[in-house]
């Protein structure tokens, strides 16, 4: 596999533990700062669906830090334990 591809990959990931880790607090200005983040995400609303319940399932001790949650979602990868649909994600199918 392209070790880019997988970067880039990664880099979705990581907007997705964003999305995730800013949606749980209710404050204004939380809200707002989500939707400058949702704005600038790289990743599509199909890939956050289809690495969300790996993210909580697997790494949700890590949230909301965006690196150990890309490294959690990329090591449980190499131990094939991601949904499908978070797999094809980073093998940028999706």
């Amino acid at each position: 596999m392209n070790i880019c591809r997988k970067y880039r990959s990664a880099n979705l990931i990581l907007a997705l533990a964003t999305v995730i880790a800013v949606g749980t607090i209710d404050a204004p200005e939380v809200a707002q700062a989500r939707q400058v983040k949702q704005s600038k995400q790289s990743g599509t609303e199909a890939q956050r669906r289809a690495c969300t319940p790996d993210v909580w399932r697997l790494c949700g001790a890590y949230i909301p830090f965006e690196g150990p949650i890309t490294a959690c979602l990329m090591r449980n990868d190499r131990k094939g334990k991601l949904s499908r649909a978070c797999h094809l994600v980073f093998l940028g199918k999706i």
